[in-house]
């Protein structure tokens, strides 16, 4: 569309000048010009190609700094009406959640994206079809433990009965919340993703206000919250796989092969356990659930400060996805697209991490 506005422009400007015989005597003249008039779209059009990735990855960064200050927000509002030792156990209460979100597909959920940048649509309908499976079975077996030893886990744990019963729950539905997140994130779909993830922060705010403020419901007020919005979009999520046909026959074999990519992922997940999440416990047995509220209370400010790489990583493995999974590429092609996107995103970091917006300015122009 934009090539035949510029055409016509031009044949108007050629006409002009033939009747005025003053800038073109030759038609050679017309097209030089369309010639350069074109030239400069196509630099246009691959500045703005190459700049998309850095571009998605700002609107990444924007929703996150949303989703954050939603959250960031509602921590300084709650901290009026939640004490510490209340907040001690939301907090021993996300833990749970935590260590169950490990095992709920025993993180299988990675292969969703791997499946559809390796098969297209297909592999991501067998991938979203192991998820289910793996999720359900394990869902069905957490429910039987909870059912048979829910006074003794209660104990373990430190929390209420109905409130683990209302983790597993939570954990197995937004799984298929995150699926769906996933899904518009590989497919490019940044806008639809940024509603998605906003809104539910959004609704998350104002059922927090409005249970731990208005109703007087102290942190379970705040699980409440959480809960009720996990069900809700996921759900939706769930829903709008089955809509599509996402669930189809069990692959079998592509079941083990999920498994034997994820099983091992565990430990790793098991690490970031140790160092996020046992230390709460740590401290509430040697000390006071209050304690564990404080620390935790300060351990949350410091995640808004990783904010923006989490959004330009959001955009960045789209495309490393793309460039490992396209088939058509040699390696050492793909090595040095890799490469280049590496160093681009290296720059931006450092231009944001350094005071000072004219660094920022320096390191983009140097891309």
């Amino acid at each position: 569309m934009l090539q035949l506005i510029l055409k016509e422009y031009l044949q108007n400007t050629y006409h002009k000048a033939f009747i005025s015989k003053r800038f073109f005597s030759h038609k050679k003249s017309v097209d030089n010009l369309s010639y350069m008039g074109f030239k400069y779209l196509g630099i246009i059009k691959e500045g703005a190609k190459k700049h998309s990735d850095m571009a998605k990855g700002a609107l990444f960064a924007a929703f996150s700094f949303v989703n954050k200050a939603f959250n960031f927000l509602l921590l300084l509002i709650l901290a009026n009406y939640i004490a510490p030792v209340e907040y001690g156990y939301l907090s021993l209460f996300m833990t749970v959640i935590m260590i169950v979100g490990y095992f709920i597909a025993f993180s299988t959920e990675g292969c969703f994206s791997i499946a559809f940048f390796e098969e297209g649509v297909n592999g991501s309908k067998k991938a979203f079809s192991g998820i289910f499976y793996i999720s359900v079975t394990v869902l069905l077996v957490l429910l039987l433990i909870y059912f048979t030893a829910s006074a003794p886990l209660s104990k373990l744990l430190s929390l209420p009965s109905h409130t683990v019963l209302l983790g597993i729950l939570y954990v197995f539905l937004n799984l298929y919340l995150n699926t769906l997140l996933e899904y518009f994130r590989v497919n490019d779909k940044v806008i639809i993703y940024g509603i998605i993830s906003c809104s539910n922060a959004l609704l998350n705010f104002v059922l927090s206000i409005l249970l731990v403020k208005g109703l007087n419901m102290g942190w379970e007020g705040r699980v409440y919250s959480i809960s009720l919005c996990g069900f809700v979009y996921g759900i939706l999520g769930l829903l709008f796989f089955l809509r599509k046909g996402y669930y189809t026959k069990t692959d079998w074999s592509f079941i083990k092969k999920m498994l034997f990519w994820g099983i091992p992922i565990i430990p790793h997940l098991a690490a970031n356990f140790l160092k996020q999440g046992c230390d709460r416990y740590i401290i509430n047995f040697f000390h006071s659930t209050e304690d564990v509220g404080i620390f935790s209370f300060a351990l949350t400010l410091t995640t808004i400060i990783t904010m923006i790489g989490f959004g330009f990583n959001q955009s960045n493995s789209v495309t490393i996805y793309k460039v490992c999974g396209d088939d058509s590429m040699s390696n050492s092609v793909k090595k040095v697209l890799l490469s280049s996107q590496r160093k681009k995103f290296l720059l931006l970091y450092l231009g944001c991490s350094m005071p000072g917006s004219r660094l920022s300015i320096l390191c983009w122009c140097l891309m």
